[in-house]
Parts: C-alpha cells; structure tokens; sequence
C-alpha cells in the first residue's frame, strides 16, 4: 500500500516515520490538490510505501528508499534551492565523494531533514511546482 492510498483510505494525515532512519514528522494535504504544495505531496505519497501502519503511533514508510530511487532529483532541486550547507554538492564537495549513499551520517542531514521541511511547507509555491514537475518528468 502506499502512503497516497492510505490517506485517502481515511482521509487524514498521519504522523510518519522511515524504515531505516530515527526520522519522523507530519504527512498532511489535501487529497484534491489545488496548489503545487498539495500536488507535489501527492505525488510523492503515490510512491512511498506503507511497511507498517500505527494509528497511535508513526505509521512506517520507506522513505530513504523513496529518496534514493529519485535521487537525481533530489539533488538537482536541493543543490539549486537550499542554503549551499545543506546542499548534496556541498556535503560530496565536503566529504570528497561523488554521491551521498544512505550509509552516511550525511545522507540523513541532506535529504531526509529537507524532506521533512518540504513537508512543513517551508518551500516556496514555486519551488514546489519545480519539485513536482521535476518529479513528474522522471516518472515518465
């Protein structure tokens, strides 16, 4: 089951957590998007599985699996949208790699701290109809 079915299964947000990492936060929007922050939530949510659902708890999603399978993007709209600290590049640059893999400590600071901001809707409207379209784009 994936994140978007069970929202919609009971029409509400649930609080969140990945699989692999002690990361955690809110999955909330609306199911009808009307502004690029609902249609990039919910095209995300389309994709990241459900392992374990926990009404009274975190609800557990592959999230770092969802991050790593659209990595490319992540890196693109991060390296161009956040401060350079909190950029993938800057991380590589830092640590001397080519990419971040989810074995490091960095990987976790990079996108999943990101994800979860993306998810506070602390990005601006235009950033996510580039987040989304970028999304869209690769899913084709």
């Amino acid at each position: 089951m994936t994140l978007k079915e069970l929202i919609q299964i009971n029409d509400r947000g649930y609080d969140v957590c990945d699989d692999i990492f002690d990361w955690g936060t809110n999955y909330d929007y609306n199911i009808n998007p009307k502004d690029y922050y609902d249609k990039a939530l919910d095209l995300m949510a389309s994709e990241i599985e459900v392992v374990k659902v926990q009404p009274k708890w975190y609800t557990i999603c592959k999230f770092s699996e969802f991050v790593v399978k659209y990595q490319d993007v992540f890196d693109q709209f991060l390296n161009e949208e956040n401060k350079e600290e909190y950029t993938p590049k800057y991380a590589c640059e830092k640590l001397g790699v080519d990419r971040l893999n989810k074995d490091m400590g960095e990987f976790y600071d990079i996108y999943l701290e990101s994800f979860a901001s993306l998810l506070a809707g602390n990005y601006c409207e235009s950033d996510y109809m580039k987040l989304y379209e970028m999304l869209k784009e690769k899913r084709a």
